[in-house]
């Protein structure tokens, strides 16, 4: 019989052979050198595994809290403070100052992302991209069509490629003419053109043989006049000064270089405009209220009376006066003609702007200059019995947009 301790002793073995199980060893006691070593070793275990855990978590931090605690550098009191944002985990560096400012600065928003430019911003960039092409190649047609419109009026008057253009020239109306194609033969709008011949009533049905009188720019020809201010007359125009006096055809250099008699080309003016009000530099125009040009007593033809003209119809209304008889403005304007036709006589013309004119003919004399202005009531010359007349009368008319309308309609 074996008894415990000797199987301890022994060991078991397997019936069949080939392994047997031996007892483990008998711990050693261990003295207290060697206590204090094993519980060195598992404070720094565990100080490893808590340290493991924190680099963890910082590990899953979110940008959020990355940003929340990234340096930031701050400038002078008038740049924005830049906000660096870190490096990234894999390869944490901390940022020095010299490596902050040499990282671009971007706007960061709450949330710490970065911020991407608005769609309204981006929109505003391809906008001014795109006027910016367009007024370029405006600037380009612009200008190879000025310098065609040169060659043609240098033609035209048999001048050199390289000699002075006049601020204006007279032209012959051929047969065929419209105001739309003399205004693309010359390179001017068709504007220009009527608002410098007043007497056009057809545009599209000119007397072949008649003279135009044509700006070599679009704008007014005028005369200047004692007592002009080169500003006010531009003013009056809503004309460019500094076109004007850069036209060499003006030959000035400032606006106190002008004198009476001389022709000048308010460039871009327009007579549509002149006698209209201005505040802000914004024009404004109402219609004015049109005042009798003299005592009436009688009338000898009345508007509309069928005639052989252009119209088929008289155009304005007759009204019998002695010979002398003072004449008034109807309303305040411009005076865009004054001087003599074979129909009209001795007539004047007065531009009260938005379109409207008036005409005053058969005069004995005039009273007015061309470019003048004068206020409502004021004298533009007597009555006559010049021209196509067979008494002593005042032919009267009211145009509005190149249409003749009833006087009795608009007089107060």
């Amino acid at each position: 019989m074996v008894t415990r301790g000797a199987e301890r002793r022994e060991g078991l073995s397997s019936p069949l052979g080939g392994w047997r199980l031996e007892p483990p060893p008998q711990p050693r006691a261990q003295s207290g050198a060697g206590r204090l070593i094993s519980l060195l070793a598992l404070l720094a275990a565990a100080a490893i595994a808590v340290a493991a855990v924190f680099v963890t978590r910082a590990e899953q931090t979110t940008p959020v809290q990355r940003a929340a605690v990234a340096p930031t550098i701050t400038e002078a009191a008038a740049a924005p403070t830049l906000t660096v944002p870190p490096p990234a985990a894999s390869n944490r560096v901390a940022p020095t100052a010299e490596t902050a400012v040499a990282q671009p600065v971007r706007q960061t928003t709450q949330t710490g992302t970065a911020a991407e430019p608005t769609a309204a911003a981006q929109s505003s960039v391809s906008q001014a991209a795109v006027e910016a092409v367009v007024a370029a190649e405006h600037r380009a047609v612009t200008l190879a069509t000025s310098v065609e419109a040169d060659q043609q009026i240098r033609s035209y008057l048999g001048l050199s490629g390289v000699a002075m253009l006049p601020p204006a020239f007279a032209y012959t109306v051929e047969p065929g003419d419209t105001v739309t194609k003399i205004a693309a033969r010359f390179g001017l709008e068709e504007a220009t053109i009527r608002f410098n011949n007043f007497d056009i009533y057809d545009p599209d049905l000119l007397e072949v043989g008649a003279t135009l009188q044509l700006p070599v720019r679009d704008g007014v020809i005028y005369v200047v006049q004692s007592g002009d201010a080169l500003s006010a007359v531009l003013d009056n125009y809503a004309a460019d000064l500094e076109a004007t006096l850069a036209f060499g055809g003006n030959g000035i250099a400032n606006e106190h270089q002008i004198s009476v008699g001389q022709v000048l080309l308010l460039v871009d003016g327009s007579a549509s405009v002149a006698g209209a009000s201005y505040s802000g530099g914004t024009t404004t125009w109402t219609m004015p209220t049109f005042g009798w040009p003299m005592a009436v007593s009688s009338i000898s033809d009345a508007f509309g009376v069928p005639r052989g003209n252009a119209y088929g119809y008289h155009t304005g209304v007759d009204w019998p006066a002695p010979i002398g008889t003072i004449v008034g403005a109807t309303a305040g304007g411009v005076v865009s003609y004054a001087g003599w036709d074979g129909g009209y006589g001795y007539w004047v013309e007065v531009d009260h702007g938005g379109g409207v004119r008036s005409r005053y003919a058969h005069l004995n004399e005039i009273f007015v200059v061309v470019g003048e202005w004068v206020s409502a009531g004021g004298f533009v010359g007597s009555v006559g019995n010049t021209g196509a007349s067979s008494g002593a009368h005042l032919h009267f008319e009211i145009i509005m947009n190149g249409q003749p309308r009833n006087p009795y309609e608009w007089l107060h």
